[in-house]
């Protein structure tokens, strides 16, 4: 059974306008038993249809991230994907569908294979690389398939699936546990020194500038935006754990904190890290 997807969605001449990720059955189950402990807020938008704020689709040509937050709209979106699934759905943050997307499903057999018929049997493919998408005329839903890769080439989406169990509510000082998202944070300095500086570039052509300072605003950090610019201040002798898994994005790093990073994963394309 079909139980993760990314559904494009909407009404009327508008079919194209938002997208989110979908969970049902077990793999519903497993978010929702993961983020129980947290902070992170699920919204019961109906009996079969809940809602819970994370970034795991992200439009790649937006600094900061638009998202649909009028609950019942998201519900009235959503509604005839749950009916036909007929199972109990859970949602991602809703986003405007970036122009792109909208324009290339007007032929969905163009970016998407194997398209047929949405049904509640459908098998997940033996490719893990490959992503359901889901989508409708004026009276049925299709599923196609097309990879992960290709997606933000073609639909203009960068999608991360592991953030599910990440939701941009998550902040809890009590537990020490910083928040994850694309943008900003705010987690008071005196808990700093409890875990690593956790810095995560999956974007494209960011600039990233690390400092040696007293005070910082965060220390767990994913920058999936395009063409930012990004300074963050670390405290000395705290590790940093670096993963540059995108694309033509550029590190500088201060001298002074230079030995202090503890892990370099650099599985991108392209990445540049320079010591000031």
């Amino acid at each position: 059974m079909l139980e993760t997807m990314l559904n494009i969605a909407g009404f009327g001449s508008n079919l194209f306008g938002v997208v989110s990720g979908i969970k049902t059955g077990k793999q519903m189950q497993r978010i929702m038993e993961e983020i129980k402990n947290t902070d992170a807020k699920i919204e019961h938008l109906s009996e079969d249809i809940k809602l819970i704020e994370s970034i795991v689709i992200k439009s790649r040509n937006q600094s900061e991230q638009k998202r649909l937050q009028d609950k019942y709209e998201i519900k009235q979106i959503l509604e005839p994907l749950q009916k036909a699934i007929n199972q109990k759905i859970i949602t991602s943050t809703v986003i405007p569908a970036p122009q792109k997307a909208k324009k290339v499903l007007k032929d969905p057999s163009s970016v998407l294979i194997d398209i047929s018929r949405l049904n509640n049997i459908a098998p997940n493919k033996k490719n893990n690389n490959l992503v359901p998408i889901v989508f409708r005329d004026q009276s049925s839903h299709y599923l196609g398939w097309q990879s992960k890769g290709v997606i933000p080439l073609v639909f203009d989406l960068d999608y991360r699936p592991e953030l599910w169990s990440k939701p941009i509510e998550l902040v809890s000082l009590q537990n020490k546990t910083a928040r994850i998202l694309s943008g900003t944070t705010s987690v008071s300095a005196k808990y700093m020194q409890t875990k690593p500086f956790l810095l995560d570039i999956s974007g494209v052509l960011n600039q990233v500038v690390l400092f040696e300072g007293a005070t910082q605003n965060g220390n767990s950090f994913n920058i999936s935006g395009m063409m930012s610019y990004h300074s963050f201040y670390i405290l000395r002798g705290q590790k940093i754990i670096l993963n540059t898994s995108g694309v033509g994005n550029v590190v500088k790093i201060q001298r002074s904190i230079s030995n202090q990073i503890a892990n370099h994963d650099n599985s991108g394309i392209g990445n540049i890290v320079n010591i000031l």
